[in-house]
């Protein structure tokens, strides 16, 4: 990855709104990929937080599921060789975690409605 503010700057600007400005400060002009796995990682350990924490009904087996799915994408994070292949991986971890925990959650799960 280049030195540079703009590589990357949509997954910059998410991780400083998830994280807040310190998260900001390191990843600016991080071109290390351990700060972007690092980072990756805890993406999916907040979208895992999320769903825990808005979802008050729900099947063991769902849960399972989804930390599972979650857990997986976090050991194919550490996998990776380079910058292009771990945001792919990230952008793989999240659409499974997405697409497969909220549409079997519509069967099985009650989520809290926000106010």
């Amino acid at each position: 990855m280049e030195y540079n503010l703009e590589s990357a700057y949509a997954l910059k600007h998410v991780i400083e709104n998830l994280f807040g400005r310190d998260s900001w400060s390191e990843i600016k002009h991080a071109t290390d990929l351990k700060t972007w796995k690092k980072y990756s990682i805890r993406i999916l350990s907040a979208v895992e937080f999320s769903a825990v924490s808005t979802i008050e009904v729900y099947d063991k087996e769902w849960l399972k599921e989804l930390k599972s799915t979650i857990r997986h994408g976090k050991e194919m994070i550490n996998l990776t060789r380079n910058t292009e292949e771990l945001f792919s991986t990230l952008a793989a971890a999240l659409a499974n975690t997405s697409f497969y925990s909220w549409v079997e959650c519509q069967a099985m799960c009650y989520v809290k409605k926000s106010h």
